[in-house]
């Protein structure tokens, strides 16, 4: 994890961070003047060709020092030879000289050229961070490499942890549904103490129906609750949408910043979970880790059951708990391949979500978007299966999900952060 302990890697983090975003807005409108860290590198690059244009200028401006007193003597001299001439005669002969302007034009044009950004600038920052490995171009196309996207993780883990240490692992206020997934299919007798949340209610109204006949007479020695599961290993899904609303406020950059970070985080300090993640709008995609950085600029409509589904059926052989981070800011209105409007998807997301509780996999709805039907939205289906439901705004969004995740662990499956 990049702690930025030395200037050049968090050099080397800013550049990357501004190369991912330009590459995401589009190099067809690219204006180097818009990413600050580029902008400064690109003036470095320029700085042996800047000294030989300086040098240049200052030749040429000498010359032209030189010829105007050659053409203000050679003036003075024809209008004393002449005797009717005015001493405003003298600065018009030297503006019209042809050789004189000839100069300046050409001092105007060194002037430009000291002070402009040239395409070759630009190409010598990509060549010097292709040379490092953290980009890549092919036929044309420029990509962020596995290492860039590593040096990125790096360093959005690193800030989220700085700020989660001022106020301490596990204070960040988040509204939270639910009671998460650390329960298993079989049950227990209800002990002093035991959540709430945890009570089967199923179970503990067949007990009381079997003794009594009825609903009638519920006691205390008729509840039960979820045994607890504890488990080496966590199974995380992270589900980004990438629908056109999230092109919004920032939004696409923070979750973007978010999965790069908890990937760092897994990598790094709990080798032994798993992750996978998932692209959604219109289609979903399973990417690689290192992907996340070349996601491209948001569009289309959303398909949310279609996303929770393949994380679902990808994690079906696997031991250990399961979880899933939900990231939107709207409601599913797409499936099997068309609108379906809202009513109709939602019917589709919610039966998901019934499979996510019988697979006993967690479901947490990250929010971007605090509209009353969103909220509704989000309790819903995180309530499905004891999941929870965040509502955050994207500048928070990297701190809530990487407190969730080392504080749910330690709940589940026990150790605590390793850093």
């Amino acid at each position: 994890m990049i702690d930025f302990c030395s200037i050049d890697e968090a050099s080397e983090f800013l550049a990357i961070c501004e190369i991912s975003k330009a590459q995401r807005k589009g190099f067809s409108d690219f204006d180097i003047s818009d990413y600050p860290k580029l902008m400064s590198e690109a003036k470095s690059q320029a700085g042996d060709r800047k000294e030989d244009i300086d040098r240049d200028l200052k030749n040429t401006e000498e010359q032209l020092r030189r010829m105007e007193e050659e053409l203000f003597y050679k003036a003075l001299d024809k209008i004393m030879s002449e005797g009717d001439g005015k001493e405003q005669d003298i600065a018009k002969m030297i503006a019209s000289d042809g050789n004189r302007n000839q100069i300046k034009g050409e001092i105007s044009f060194l002037e430009r050229k000291l002070s402009e950004i040239t395409n070759e600038d630009v190409e010598k920052i990509f060549d010097k961070y292709e040379g490092l490995g953290y980009i890549d171009r092919t036929e044309g196309v420029l990509k962020i490499t596995s290492l860039g996207s590593k040096i990125l993780g790096g360093g959005f883990l690193g800030k989220i942890m700085e700020n989660l240490s001022k106020k301490g692992i596990g204070t960040h206020k988040i509204n939270e549904i639910g009671y998460g997934a650390d329960v298993s299919k079989f049950s227990r007798k209800y002990e002093f103490g035991d959540p709430y949340g945890k009570i089967n209610i199923q179970k503990t109204l067949i007990n009381t129906m079997e003794r009594t006949g009825g609903l009638c007479d519920l006691t205390i020695e008729d509840f039960e609750v979820h045994e607890s599961l504890y488990q080496a290993k966590m199974n995380t899904g992270i589900m980004i949408d990438v629908s056109g609303s999230m092109k919004y406020g920032r939004k696409m950059d923070a979750a973007i910043e978010t999965a790069l970070a908890l990937c760092e985080l897994i990598r790094t300090g709990y080798p032994e979970d798993m992750i996978r993640i998932f692209t959604f709008s219109e289609q979903v995609k399973e990417i690689q880790f290192w992907e996340v950085a070349n996601i491209g600029s948001p569009a289309g409509w959303t398909d949310i059951r279609a996303a929770m589904k393949s994380f679902r059926t990808s994690v079906t052989i696997e031991d250990g708990d399961k979880q899933a981070y939900l990231i939107t800011d709207t409601e599913p209105n797409y499936e099997n391949g068309g609108h379906v409007g809202f009513s109709n998807a939602m019917a589709g997301v919610l039966e998901e979500s019934i499979r996510y509780g019988d697979d006993e996999i967690t479901l947490n709805v990250i929010m971007l978007d605090g509209k009353p039907n969103l909220v509704k939205f989000a309790r819903l289906l995180a309530e499905r299966n004891f999941g929870r439901a965040f509502f955050t705004k994207p500048q928070n969004l990297g701190e809530a999900i990487i407190e969730d995740y080392i504080t749910s662990r330690r709940e589940r499956v026990g150790g605590g952060y390793r850093f």
